[in-house]
């Protein structure tokens, strides 16, 4: 099947594919056939009628017309991959130009394909490096952080409430000499600090020990759910404190650092931590660095995107959330039931995203071509060993390599896309104007 006149103009694609008609005639027999054994034409059994009798009664024009477009279909993807047009979509627009007996037959085919990207002044990129200075500070919160997610809490009935302790309180209020149901709770649960009720609450009952009571006012604000103040009432408060428990996180030592610890005296361990929170943070900073040079890439990509892209997108996003929600054993439409949306809303959020998305992958595919970036076999085997670290049976990392090679076969665009862009984004780091803050 020859391709003639391709052209395009901004993002479609229109080609013509043109043929002998013996071709046609090959295809029209096997529509008969087929269509014989389903369609029934008056005076015959179903799949009995002779092919002139059927053609007579079928319609040479619709036959003809059918078998044009099964032969079509069973050449279309060998003619885009031939041609290299890279289509976004079924075809928008299929045209018949010349369908006649003992004549070539002719079709005009108009297809939407990916926008010509081109991306400039992608080398020397400017960037800003987070600083991943380490202060004696930050150490010695750090380890205060782990020393108290191993506190304890002691009931200590002559200590004072101070922050973080636990208490257990009667509380009893007036707003006018009238008694606050909003206000009034006994036997009231609260972590001191924590602003249950207010933060100016919890500092009047800073100090107070067990059996103690106290009266004190205080005005509670109260908004709506729009922000907006709707009162401003003193309230009069009567407490007494019936529990007190008190935080009690253990102390930096030798001993509890070799208890908890592979680290020898507070030093080592002090110098551990330390180099773990450089590590963190030079690590934050260069996912950082990462998502500047995303959002740059989507910037700089000017040209109006195919509506159909974003669309896909948008599907593939919310495929792989409803994905997420089965591991939950959440389905979408519970979920929209829940959150009071419809679909078409949340397509409508993701929408943005999604255009991101597809930006930022044709910036990126756009630079690979520009910089003739490609992905090796030996890229794609080491990718997958790597996801197969962690399953122990060597039986079955063996069938999943079998099944990656023939998956690889069909469709090694998809495997190699990932790699490709994680190439990218690392020639464009390599290459970028890179400041670092202090």
């Amino acid at each position: 099947m020859k391709v003639e006149n391709l052209k395009r103009q901004g993002n479609l694609v229109t080609f013509e594919v043109k043929d002998e008609y013996p071709q046609l005639e090959v295809e029209m027999d096997k529509k008969f056939r087929s269509l014989v054994k389903k369609v029934k034409v008056p005076g015959f059994r179903i799949g009995k009628s002779p092919k002139g009798h059927f053609v007579n009664w079928y319609g040479i024009d619709r036959l003809s017309y059918e078998a044009l477009i099964d032969l079509i279909n069973e050449n279309y993807s060998a003619i885009i991959s031939e041609h290299r047009i890279d289509v976004i979509d079924h075809p928008v627009d299929v045209q018949v130009l010349q369908l006649e007996q003992d004549k070539p037959f002719k079709v005009s085919i108009s297809v939407e394909v990916k926008p010509e990207i081109k991306m400039s002044k992608y080398k020397g990129i400017k960037l800003e490096k987070d600083s991943v200075k380490v202060e004696k500070d930050d150490v010695s919160k750090a380890i205060q952080s782990e020393l108290d997610s191993q506190a304890t809490y002691e009931e200590d009935a002559k200590a004072p409430i101070e922050d973080e302790a636990q208490v257990i309180v009667d509380v009893f209020a007036k707003v006018d000499d009238r008694v606050s149901n909003e206000w009034t709770d006994e036997n009231c649960s609260m972590t001191v600090g924590k602003a249950k009720i207010s933060a100016e609450f919890d500092e009047q009952i800073k100090g107070l020990k067990q059996e103690d009571e106290k009266e004190f006012s205080i005005t509670m604000s109260k908004k709506d759910k729009e922000g907006i103040l709707v009162s401003n009432d003193p309230v009069h408060f009567r407490v007494k404190i019936k529990s007190v428990k008190i935080k009690r996180a253990p102390k930096l030592t030798d001993e509890w650092v070799r208890s908890k610890t592979d680290k020898k005296n507070v030093e080592e361990y002090r110098r551990s931590v330390e180099t773990e929170i450089k590590t963190q943070r030079e690590k934050s900073a260069e996912e950082k660095l990462k998502t500047d040079v995303a959002n740059w890439v989507v910037e700089n990509v000017e040209n109006e995107i195919p509506d159909v892209m974003t669309r896909k997108e948008v599907d593939r996003m919310l495929q792989q959330m409803e994905r997420n929600f089965k591991r939950l054993n959440i389905d979408l439409s519970t979920y929209l039931q829940i959150t009071n949306k419809t679909l078409d809303m949340l397509r409508s959020e993701y929408r943005d995203d999604a255009l991101k998305s597809v930006k930022y992958q044709l910036g990126l595919d756009a630079i690979a071509e520009a910089e003739a970036i490609k992905v090796s076999q030996e890229e794609l085997d080491k990718e997958l060993e790597e996801s197969l670290k962690s399953e122990p049976d060597e039986a079955q990392k063996e069938l999943y390599r079998e099944q990656f090679r023939a998956q690889l076969g069909r469709s090694r665009e998809v495997f190699e896309e990932p790699i490709k862009h994680r190439k990218v984004v690392y020639f464009l780091l390599e290459h970028a104007k890179i400041k670092r803050k202090y």
